[in-house]
């Protein structure tokens, strides 16, 4: 999955000597539970005995970038446990990708998208909740196939050519508007080479906050067909590389097409987002052709 978001900018596999063992190696850390739960034990311990007894599969030159422990008793892990190249799993979170590629994700450098409430919890992609209990989620057979929200992608810049910049603050105190069209990332490859005009991220900085806000067409196709929010709409989050993202609004032609903004950078303005048009073709098969949407964003 992450070798298809990131357009095969980053993939896993095996170390590349000793090609012959497993790659999985079984070992006895001698704890005390009771001190576990009460908080007492540092995982610093399970780390160094994991990496004195896997010692033989790589060497100096070929170090791992990703340690996957797995512990025999429920671990309520957090990023602070994540750091370096492992991640802490139990016999329950192994199994979820959505899980794995969160953790990887925290090692990658990126934040959470969890929200401070149920209301902002952003779980488009793999930053956010596996799980939440507003309306806004659909259920879905599998919370494998997603990938970021449009501030994780931003940051990783796996679709840089296809960013783009938009300052309404550039307009000084006059009334300002421009116009956007956006595709999926999951049909990048649809988008036609000498394409200029088609973006997939889009962000609006403010100057007077580390935060920006980000949007991005989330259509659930392909690698993105998982998704568990804002679907088939243009997702917008607010965030920043060093702070948690959150959620926005949802934007689409019927339900939900204008978001407000009050106050905007602290300067007294409106910023309206709206979206004027989503054209999707639920008849994949037939088509060449990327969805588009079309979002106007006005300062006042």
């Amino acid at each position: 999955q992450y070798k298809l978001c990131s357009r095969e900018k980053l993939e896993f596999g095996p170390p590349t000597i000793n090609l012959e063992t497993t790659h999985v190696v079984d070992l006895t850390v001698f704890l005390n539970i009771q001190d576990y739960e009460s908080g007492v034990i540092n995982l610093t311990d399970i780390k160094n005995e994991v990496l004195e007894r896997s010692k033989h599969i790589w060497d100096e030159e070929s170090k791992p970038h990703h340690i996957m422990v797995v512990l025999p008793f429920e671990h309520e892990s957090s990023p602070e446990d994540d750091d370096s190249i492992f991640s802490f799993y139990d016999a329950d979170t192994i199994s979820s990708m959505h899980f794995t590629m969160r953790k990887i994700g925290f090692q990658l450098g990126l934040t959470s998208s969890s929200g401070e409430h149920l209301i902002d919890s952003d779980i488009t992609g793999f930053m956010g909740s596996r799980r939440n209990e507003t309306n806004l989620i659909r259920p879905v057979a599998s919370d494998a196939l997603k990938c970021f929200n449009a501030e994780k992608l931003w940051q990783l810049g796996w679709y840089q050519e296809k960013h783009v910049t938009i300052n309404p603050l550039l307009g000084g105190l006059t009334a300002w508007e421009t116009k956007v069209q956006l595709a999926s990332i999951s049909q990048y490859d649809m988008l036609h080479a000498n394409d200029q005009v088609t973006k997939l991220i889009v962000k609006i900085p403010m100057s007077n906050s580390v935060d920006a806000i980000y949007l991005f067409f989330n259509v659930a196709k392909g690698m993105n067909a998982g998704t568990g929010q804002f679907v088939n709409q243009v997702a917008i989050v607010r965030g920043s590389p060093t702070t948690a993202s959150y959620a926005l609004a949802g934007l689409d032609k019927f339900t939900q097409p204008m978001f407000l903004m009050e106050d905007f950078n602290n300067e007294g303005g409106l910023l309206v987002i709206k979206c004027e048009s989503i054209d999707i073709n639920y008849r994949a098969s037939l088509s060449s052709e990327p969805d588009l949407a079309i979002v106007s964003i006005k300062l006042y």
